[in-house]
Parts: C-alpha cells; sequence; structure tokens
C-alpha cells in the first residue's frame, strides 16, 4: 500500500517534485517509530486506508475490504503513536538544551548536561492530567537515546 522511508531518507516526494498525498503520514510515523520501520509502516498503511475510506475514493470491491480492514485498527495505531509522544518531546527539549549550552556555555555542553538540567527542571512537573512527569535521569536518557534520530523535527516546532 505505501512504501516507507529507509532510516537516511523520508521518501515524501515522487521524485518530480511533488509530495506524496502520505507526506504527513510518513513524518509522523518516523518521528513515532524512528527506530521501529515495521510499525512505520503499519501507521502508514492504517492511515492511508483510513484516508482512502474517508475521503471515498473509489476503488476496486475487494481493495475497499482490504481498506477497511487496515483502517479499522486506526484508535489502536494512534494510541500507540501517542505513547511516543512523551520520547519525541523530551528528545526536542534536550536538544534545544545541548544548542543552547553550546551558545552560552560551550564548556558544559554536553547530552549529559542538558539531560540534568531538564530532570532538574521537570522534577515536580504535572502532566495536563495531572500526573507527574517521567523525570527520573533514567527515563530521560532512554527517551534521548531513542528519540534522538527525530529530535530535530520537534526542537524546529518548540
Amino acid at each position: 500500500m505505501a512504501r516507507v522511508s529507509s532510516d537516511r531518507v523520508l521518501e515524501i516526494s515522487d521524485g518530480k517534485g511533488k509530495l506524496r498525498l502520505t507526506a504527513p503520514f510518513i513524518v509522523f510515523a518516523t518521528m513515532s517509530y524512528p527506530d521501529a520501520p515495521d510499525r512505520r509502516l503499519k501507521f502508514v498503511e492504517t492511515l492511508s486506508a483510513k484516508a482512502l475510506i474517508e475521503l471515498k475514493v473509489p476503488m476496486p470491491r475487494k481493495r475497499a475490504i482490504q481498506a477497511a480492514a487496515v483502517a479499522a485498527e486506526t484508535e489502536g495505531v494512534l494510541d500507540q503513536a501517542g505513547k511516543g509522544g512523551y520520547g519525541v518531546a523530551v528528545a526536542g527539549d534536550i536538544l534545544l538544551s545541548i544548542t543552547n549550552l553550546v551558545a552560552h556555555s560551550p564548556e558544559h555542553a554536553s547530552a549529559a548536561r542538558a539531560i540534568a538540567i531538564w530532570c532538574e527542571d521537570q522534577a515536580l512537573g504535572k502532566t495536563h492530567e495531572a500526573g507527574y512527569v517521567a523525570a527520573s535521569p533514567r527515563a530521560v536518557k532512554a527517551a534521548w537515546s531513542r528519540f534522538k534520530p527525530v529530535a530535530h523535527a520537534q526542537a524546529v516546532g518548540e
């Protein structure tokens, strides 16, 4: 159904300068699953199928049945992707901290220092649901490690 990009290049255009219709799905899938190509593919396929159905794109009956079956998994796929939101946000914050440290205190610029600052800053933080933010150094290091490849995408939005 959809082809998901390699680890180095996001294939979001048709090669002639036009964005693919699935480009937003590919970018979001890459941010949500930077280290899981199979999950990225599942994410893109599910949202693409849902879009085909909602846009009422004419298609053969067999294809429509396949799309409906895949689209039925949309809620679960979106829930799973949402769980990566914390990690993506943390990685973006860590990257911004590193760039600020480089600009203002280059001798102290490191991922370890940025993680320590983030943990201290968020130690008493609360989520929208009034839960505590996972601000232990171990949780933050794990998020940084997993989502470092897509941190720049989140940092741009901050």
